[in-house]
């Protein structure tokens, strides 16, 4: 099934207006309304990743707070990863899939599955219904997981940072990836461009593909 509203038309020009606005915001403004990842470490806390490098503490996303804990930058930790995207991934997808629409008008939001033949208003107020969770959303919240682990992006936003203190006379910030980490970021990075970018992007989502095991934690 396409990413597909109620409404879309097939014309590729709608999905070229996407993504000609989605590549002119920045990724705080992009990803504003996305779910946040969180993953399992190592030590058994589960951690909210906001991306491969934390300007606040100077370090690693992937790595812990948590005295001799390994992190998740090592292969352990990428399985873990790799099942913690599935599954929130899978929880997204499942909600579009759902089909669920929401009245717009604020004071009836009656919820259904079953659109009046013909209509996508609302039966009881006439307002417009609108999908709970639209295809731009959903491919949104999938390229959001993508970016947490794009290693080059994360390191031109570094640099971008690193130069903007250097301009306001702040000390840059000295993070570096160890090879392990950097491979794993690598790795997860390409999981979720091919299972969810490239076989999702405004186009299908291979169902079988995504209801199929998670990974085995060695």
């Amino acid at each position: 099934r396409k990413f597909a509203n109620y409404d879309k038309t097939d014309d590729p020009a709608d999905e070229v207006v996407f993504n000609t606005v989605a590549s002119i915001q920045d990724d705080k403004e992009r990803f504003k309304n996305c779910e946040t990842l969180k993953l399992p470490c190592a030590c058994g806390v589960h951690k909210k990743f906001d991306g491969i490098f934390e300007y606040e503490t100077e370090r690693c996303g992937l790595s812990c707070a948590t005295r001799n804990c390994e992190g998740l930058g090592t292969e352990r930790g990428k399985t873990k990863t790799l099942n913690a995207i599935a599954l929130a991934a899978r929880k997204h997808i499942t909600e579009y899939y759902d089909g669920w629409f929401e009245c717009t008008n604020q004071v009836c939001r009656r919820v259904t599955r079953s659109l009046p033949l013909g209509s996508a208003k609302c039966c009881l107020c006439y307002e417009p219904l609108n999908q709970k969770v639209s295809d731009s959303e959903l491919y949104t919240q999938l390229s959001y997981f993508q970016t947490l682990f794009d290693t080059e992006r994360a390191k031109k936003n570094l640099d971008t940072e690193n130069k903007r203190r250097r301009e306001a006379g702040l000390p840059e910030l000295q993070i570096q990836l160890s090879p392990e980490q950097e491979k794993v970021c690598k790795e997860v990075h390409r999981f979720v461009t091919e299972r969810y970018i490239k076989r999702s992007g405004y186009n299908y989502i291979d169902l079988g593909n995504l209801f199929s095991p998670t990974f085995a934690i060695a």
